[in-house]
């Protein structure tokens, strides 16, 4: 029996308390995601040395995470929907602890990789969790709002890869750092097991399926996914999806560690306070995104605004970046707050799709949020491996931190390109009407989306 709320639950605007703390502890799950997805940035240097790998290899180590979290999102959302989020989250977590485990005992690249994608499948319904939670304890007209607080308040995972991470790093070793997101994550998993225990519980399930019709479920539910994804509320949010968090998450997350070292010649605690700073930013940012959302034109103008205010900055970065660290910092900023737009898209999704069909709609969504990721940031490594920033790397990653022209030439390129994509993208996804506001008229026959 499912062990989260009811799907079929009417959702109160009274919340009861214990019902905050036990979305408050899917969010710490969610926050790990954060610290795990975006810890290449700092890590670059010392796996360089480790590995003698280069920006080639940077955009593979940090690819496995985010291609492994894209492929298992149809079956995660399935877990959730029919397991419940306690359940789902905890395993999960479970499975993450063991991939950072495996980094830090890790014999040689490859080993490492694949417990990079370990560690991504294991956080791949860590937004999906209190986000159906929450969509199912929440009313609707809430849901943009208490969306964009689990995305903030997740967020601050990315406060952990920034000095904290720098400075276990310098304590410990990479491999020690691994070690300690491991024990951290275990104690979460235990947390949200114990907290989520009392759950409010569903309407009582059918009688057992037998194999055969379990299976045909399981096919006509991953159709179901496809067929949510493809329908014409949900087109344009995909597509945005696979360009907007992606052009964010590939800076934030691993090319502004090399550029801040190529550009500027700045070593790893600094570059890790800069990274502490911009997490603030992207803390903060998309809870005012949810606290101005209004379905309509406003939310129009929010995400059309902030997609391209972020595609001008990185532009301006590819243009004229690595010169005045002062004015990179600034775009750097603008650039991380304008790119917040991307969590007003859990809002579209939301209005757009019917509450039974929402685990799979969400896992749609995060699964073009990350097979982006994770396609952008090898496409990227090859356009600064092609720019010449595998001297810019070793140069940085020496015994002396030294700015390299090359390496900022290629990282000015590679902001140049997400810069155009983003700007493309949100242009040509961003139109007139963003939501469906009766989603039986636009999407398939329910029965065509859920068991």
């Amino acid at each position: 029996m499912p062990d989260s709320l009811s799907t079929t639950a009417t959702p109160t605007r009274d919340v009861p308390p214990r019902v905050t703390v036990m979305l408050g502890l899917l969010i710490a799950g969610f926050a790990l995601s954060h610290l795990y997805r975006t810890l290449p940035a700092v890590m670059a240097a010392p796996l360089v040395q480790a590995f003698d790998i280069g920006p080639r290899g940077l955009g593979v180590f940090a690819a496995a995470f985010h291609l492994a979290f894209a492929l298992v999102q149809l079956p995660v959302g399935l877990a959730v929907d029919r397991l419940g989020v306690r359940r789902t989250a905890s395993v999960l977590l479970l499975i993450t602890a063991a991939g950072a485990g495996l980094s830090a005992v890790a014999p040689g690249f490859g080993v490492l990789v694949a417990a990079q994608a370990i560690i991504g499948i294991g956080c791949s319904g860590l937004l999906m969790a209190p986000l159906v939670f929450a969509s199912h304890a929440w009313p609707a007209d809430r849901f943009a709002a208490v969306s964009a607080a689990v995305v903030s308040i997740g967020g601050a995972g990315m406060l952990l890869s920034g000095t904290p991470l720098a400075l276990a790093i310098e304590v410990g070793g990479w491999r020690g750092a691994f070690a300690a997101c491991g024990v951290l994550t275990l104690a979460v998993a235990a947390a949200i097991w114990l907290g989520l225990a009392r759950a409010p519980r569903p309407r009582a399930a059918t009688a057992p399926e037998s194999p055969a019709k379990s299976r045909a479920g399981l096919v006509a539910d991953i159709r179901g996914t496809l067929a949510i994804l493809v329908s014409r509320p949900m087109r344009r949010t995909a597509l945005l999806a696979a360009m907007s968090y992606p052009a964010l998450i590939t800076l934030r997350g691993l090319w502004l560690g090399p550029f801040l070292q190529a550009a500027h010649g700045l070593g790893p605690v600094a570059i890790g306070n800069i990274v502490l700073g911009l997490s603030v930013v992207m803390v903060a940012a998309p809870l005012a995104f949810g606290r101005l959302d209004r379905a309509g034109p406003r939310r129009r103008a929010l995400m059309r605004g902030g997609g391209l205010l972020a595609a001008a900055g990185l532009v301006a970065l590819g243009l004229g970046g690595g010169h005045l660290l002062a004015i990179d910092l600034v775009v750097l900023a603008l650039i991380t707050a304008a790119g917040s737009f991307y969590v007003l898209q859990f809002a579209v999704v939301r209005a757009s799709v019917p509450p039974e069909a929402m685990g799979r709609a969400l896992s749609g969504l995060i699964f073009c949020f990350f097979a982006g990721v994770a396609v952008w940031q090898v496409l990227t490594g090859l356009i600064a491996d092609s720019g010449g920033a595998t001297q810019g790397l070793t140069a940085a990653s020496g015994p002396v931190m030294a700015s390299s022209l090359a390496g900022a030439d290629a990282m000015r390129l590679v902001f140049l390109v997400l810069g155009a994509g983003l700007g493309a993208v949100t242009l040509a996804t961003t139109p007139r009407e963003l939501i469906a506001r009766d989603p039986s008229s636009s999407m398939p026959p329910i029965d065509k989306v859920s068991p």
